[in-house]
């Protein structure tokens, strides 16, 4: 018997790849609260996005459909979910008696483009600007992260849907001074490696994104005479965004210990997309492919108290799931009907529960972008291909990228086995 969880709290992390966290076995400490809510809870070791660019997987984790079907499709910029075509897992929790808010932290959520649709408070007033694009608007993730706390100590007697979106993470990497140096010539630093060149949307490879820049110094005229070169430092950077974002999620969650509410709380943790660090030649990005640097996310769910009877915490599971399928995991965990919505993604609760009759034995999971699409099976080797027709063209392509890879085959198991022996060593 499972009971309904009364307060949920979704939370996505902008730009986070997975294996960037110690649960997900990387060699620095850049996530100690989140590695100890693994540890206790459901670890999703396989999890993966729909689509490498926000606001196409954000929709497709509002609305449990693939990219390609829901009304907002490819359009990272200037797309808009259809109410008339598309139904959120806001508007259903809302419908059933729960009080929804949202609190998102970047111009690409705002409420324009419909996300907003089923939360009774959707908070998107951006309060900065991003370092190298002024009319890219933002918000920092303690400002964030101190209204989501008063919006939720004001309903702590009721039942409640929260969404949390934090872009600390996302590029610029301009952690807080405290953060800064956390990893700066620490033991994993390694050797120096240089990019000597600055690039744009229509040139991606071996260069730094003009967006991206650290530490820059202009002349009179506004040309950039110097810039940060070394690829460690900005990786440190990365990470040490992720250690801040770690730190604000502790904050959240001491909240509501202090107002005796977390065990009732159904708290799950992912990311709308990674970045890539040097894969393919591209650097400090993400939308331009769907490998594993882009598209494996991570996915931790932390269970209200007693909600299935007999359930023996932690878990661990290796079945590969997609963030469509959140929506049906949260509506079936609410013992909320949806078999009429046509949602693509399936509940997890039967692989929560360890029964290995699911479908999810044998489905294929789909990410895709305009030009690629990558298909991952059961046995979690992802297999990416070129697109022959693209349904659209907002984004950019670096097409020989796209044809290097059609048809390569990532074996994310081993991959994952190498990367735990090597911190074990």
């Amino acid at each position: 018997m499972t009971l309904s969880p009364k307060k949920i709290i979704l939370i996505s992390l902008d730009t986070l790849r997975a294996d960037h966290l110690g649960c997900y076995g990387y060699y620095r400490n850049t996530s100690p609260i989140i590695d100890e809510l693994a540890r206790d809870n459901i670890l999703f070791n396989y999890a993966f996005t729909t689509c490498s660019f926000t606001l196409p997987a954000h929709a497709s984790l509002f609305t449990s459909k693939y990219s390609k079907n829901h009304s907002i499709g490819f359009n990272n910029g200037l797309g808009k979910l259809n109410p008339d075509k598309d139904i959120t897992l806001a508007e259903i929790l809302q419908s059933h008696d729960y009080k929804t808010a949202a609190f998102v932290s970047a111009l690409v959520m705002r409420k324009e483009t419909n996300l907003n649709i089923g939360f009774q408070h959707y908070d998107d007033e951006m309060t900065e600007s991003e370092l190298n694009r002024k009319e890219e608007l933002i918000r920092d993730g303690f400002e964030t992260t101190a209204r989501t706390i008063h919006w939720i100590n004001e309903h702590t007697s009721e039942n409640f849907f929260v969404f949390v979106h934090y872009f600390d993470i996302h590029g610029p990497y301009i952690p807080p001074e405290q953060f800064k140096y956390l990893f700066v010539d620490d033991e994993y630093y390694g050797n120096k490696f240089e990019l000597n060149n600055i690039v744009d949307e229509f040139n991606l490879k071996h260069g730094i994104p003009d967006y991206q820049i650290l530490n820059p110094n202009y002349d009179d005229t506004g040309k950039i005479l110097t810039f940060e070169k070394d690829l460690r430092y900005y990786i440190s950077q990365y990470d040490a965004g992720i250690r801040y974002c770690d730190y604000l999620l502790g904050i959240l969650l001491e909240n509501l210990k202090t107002r005796g509410i977390y065990e009732d709380c159904l708290i799950i943790i992912t990311a709308d997309h990674g970045e890539s660090l040097g894969e393919n030649d591209i650097y400090y990005y993400h939308g331009l492919t769907v490998t594993p640097d882009q598209i494996a996310v991570p996915f931790i769910i932390k269970p209200p108290n007693n909600f299935i009877d007999g359930l023996k915490l932690p878990i661990v599971i290796d079945i590969p799931v997609s963030i469509i399928d959140i929506m049906p995991t949260i509506l079936c965990l609410c013992k909320i009907d949806y078999s009429d919505l046509l949602l693509e993604g399936n509940s997890l609760l039967e692989i929560i529960q360890r029964n290995n009759k699911t479908p999810l034995n044998i489905r294929l999971l789909l990410s895709e972008n305009e030009y690629q699409a990558g298909i991952i099976p059961p046995n979690c080797i992802l297999e990416t291909y070129e697109k022959n027709s693209p349904p659209s063209h907002y984004y950019p392509c670096i097409k020989e990228t796209i044809s290097q890879l059609n048809g390569k085959k990532f074996f994310l198991k081993h991959e994952r086995i190498l990367r735990l022996q090597k911190i074990s060593n």
